[in-house]
């Protein structure tokens, strides 16, 4: 469970971050979602 967790995780998260560069959101934000997911992802 734990493996599919980190997978469903890390897809919201490369999608989220996706749609963030297209809207050109930020990107502070966009690093600090990735670090958090390097983190505890």
């Amino acid at each position: 469970m734990i493996k599919t967790k980190n997978t469903i995780l890390l897809t919201i998260i490369r999608n989220w971050c996706n749609v963030q560069k297209l809207a050109r959101i930020n990107e502070k934000e966009t690093k600090c979602s990735f670090c958090y997911f390097q983190k505890y992802g």
